[in-house]
């Protein structure tokens, strides 16, 4: 019976690891479809003193780095990394692995997809402090981002 329960369990992080992924994929795409038909590249809306939102577009990898690069090597390249998320997320023992697995992957899809339609990445997210500004990013490196970190934690409470 416990056996059979530990696999109910392993079925049920996976299945939330792939809801996580179509969520981060959806709320990514729309945020930037919203984003770029309302405002020009370039136009900047100030909603705090250190976040604006600033549309732009990435044509490296992240943050910037990498610019005339490929676009047919980066997008290789990040469907490989999905690829390798996509597999850990099928060993994933716990909820939180999977979950922070599925947050990566859609954000990584998400990105994958601008740069199939586009050429380059929308972004749009400006931190900035006076005139120093983090690289301009969007909601999909976001989940990337905590994706990666949930996954870290997991491993962490894990081996405790």
């Amino acid at each position: 019976m416990a056996r059979a329960d530990a696999a109910k369990g392993i079925r049920s992080a996976r299945a939330a690891g792939g809801m996580m992924a179509a969520l981060a994929l959806v709320v990514d795409q729309a945020s930037k479809a919203v984003v770029f038909s309302n405002l020009n590249r370039g136009e900047e809306v100030v909603l705090l003193p250190i976040f604006s939102i600033l549309p732009g577009w990435n044509e490296g990898a992240a943050f910037g780095l990498g610019q005339g690069a490929a676009p047919l090597l980066l997008i290789i390249l990040a469907l490989a990394i999905s690829v390798w998320l996509t597999k850990l997320l099928i060993e994933a023992r716990s909820t939180l692995a999977a979950v922070g697995l599925g947050a990566a992957i859609g954000g990584a899809l998400a990105n994958i997809a601008d740069r199939i339609r586009f050429g380059a990445v929308r972004d749009f997210i400006d931190l900035h402090w006076e005139a120093l500004h983090w690289p301009t990013f969007n909601v999909a490196d976001m989940f990337v981002v905590v994706g990666i970190l949930l996954f870290v934690l997991a491993d962490l409470l894990r081996q405790r």
